[in-house]
């Protein structure tokens, strides 16, 4: 008895392991494609895009978008799914698989720099806008996967340096030396 369940046993341990070198590809536990840069999307408002896909990378998160443009993230915010929205912020909509269209809710964007990222099968397309013209009624793509999400990530924008206004004393002193710079002209002409 105890022969018999070993041979059985066995006979199932080795059935399991052909049956698994040989299964087709189609069957192994594979993610779907990537989402991909597309050109045709967001009116072409954008400047750049870029690509990640594959395991942990292929998922966003605001360290990975940071790294990614090379920009401080202040803020970022998230629809979980193929439609939703963020009250005040965006709005997206699946209209098909892996395309729809989205609207910028918060005015504040068209003179900011942000990205806009797609998430769909093992990777992600993340947009950089520098402002935006048009808020509303913008096209997406994931480029093949459906949507899993779609996150709006918010740059710190580097505030430009203003006019350096000259003090006071500064003003006195330059009349003071153009004063002395006279008074010697006079002297050296008396002489």
């Amino acid at each position: 008895m105890k022969v018999r369940f070993l041979n059985i046993a066995t006979a199932a341990v080795l059935a399991t392991g052909l049956v698994s070198a040989f299964a087709p590809d189609a069957m192994a536990q594979r993610p779907g494609n990537a989402a991909t840069c597309q050109d045709n999307i967001f009116g072409g408002l954008f400047e750049e895009c870029r690509e990640q896909s594959g395991g942990p990378a292929g998922n966003d998160n605001a360290t990975r978008i940071a790294a990614l443009f090379e920009r401080e993230v202040i803020a970022d915010f998230k629809v979980d799914d193929s439609s939703g929205a963020i009250a005040n912020v965006f709005d997206i909509t699946s209209t098909g698989e892996g395309v729809g269209t989205m609207n910028f809710l918060d005015s504040t964007l068209a003179n900011s720099t942000f990205a806009f990222v797609i998430k769909g099968g093992n990777g992600y397309a993340a947009y950089l806008f520098n402002g935006i013209s048009e808020l509303s009624n913008l096209s997406w793509s994931t480029g093949g996967p459906g949507l899993s999400h779609a996150t709006l990530y918010v740059f710190d924008t580097p505030t430009t340096p203003g006019t350096q206004v000259p003090e006071p004393a500064t003003l006195l002193g330059l009349v003071a030396l153009g004063g002395v710079m006279v008074g010697q002209k006079a002297i050296s002409r008396k002489s």
